[in-house]
């Protein structure tokens, strides 16, 4: 289940400015069940992912996830989280692009190909690019694994605070 992800970067540089001129701006938790499914819930204003809703009234608020918030809107300057977003995104759509060639063409997957997809991408964004995992692994103090099988292999995929470390077959 590779996919490409779409953001609209031209635009996005003046939603954040909307953003930061709101009167009422809420922070949800980006809800990672649903961002295989994409079954219309509500949606991050800034990056599109689904956000879990938390029975907090939102009516005419501006409604971003945390991630946005702490990146674009807390912060004095955007401009170098916004540029680090768009480069994070262009590379991962161009090795989703490239595994997904392979799998087409019934090549193998290796864990340095998915390596270089998921490394240093949050765990949202793995499970966007690649689905949930097919199981969880170990959890000790911010260190994290789940089990991903694609095109066949299965991979351990570590993550440290949310942040992918390191990609290993299994």
């Amino acid at each position: 289940m590779l996919k490409n992800r779409t953001v609209d970067f031209e635009s996005l540089a003046d939603r954040i400015e909307k953003v930061r001129g709101a009167q009422d701006i809420r922070g949800f938790d980006i809800d990672l069940y649903e961002i295989t499914a994409q079954s219309g819930v509500r949606t991050c204003f800034l990056c599109g992912f689904p956000l879990r809703d938390c029975s907090v009234p939102a009516q005419g608020a501006t409604v971003i996830c945390f991630g946005c918030l702490n990146r674009y809107v807390e912060v004095e300057d955007y401009a170098g989280p916004l540029a680090r977003f768009k480069a994070s995104v262009e590379h991962a759509n161009r090795q989703a692009a490239a595994l997904l060639d392979r799998m087409n063409n019934g090549q193998a997957i290796d864990e340095t190909m998915l390596d270089a997809l998921l490394k240093g991408l949050p765990l949202t964004e793995v499970e966007f690019y690649i689905g949930l995992p097919k199981r969880f692994g170990s959890f000790d103090h911010g260190l994290e694994s789940g089990f991903w099988a694609i095109a066949g292999a299965e991979f351990e995929v570590w993550f440290q605070s949310q942040i992918c470390v390191s990609v290993n077959p299994v």
